[in-house]
């Protein structure tokens, strides 16, 4: 997997996460990562889904293959 290595620096084209279970967008543009994971628990909730226990790591993940590699490194879940 990958993660993020400073999640107080926004990615390019901001902080997004695609819900694989819904197909939408979760968009917290330039707000920031805290926000990008209370929003994306928030839409699993208000559809009626179990939020995963590893939402963070999966969002980091994603986040991670997206962006340049300066911005992310890999590691062993």
């Amino acid at each position: 997997m990958k993660r993020l290595l400073d999640r107080r620096v926004d990615p390019p084209k901001g902080w997004y996460y695609t819900v694989p279970e819904t197909g939408v967008k979760v968009l917290a543009g330039q707000q920031t990562w805290s926000r990008l994971v209370e929003d994306v628990e928030f839409h699993y909730m208000i559809n009626g889904l179990d939020v995963p226990e590893d939402i963070e790591a999966v969002i980091d993940d994603s986040v991670a293959n997206r962006v340049p590699k300066r911005y992310s490194e890999e590691y062993d879940a």
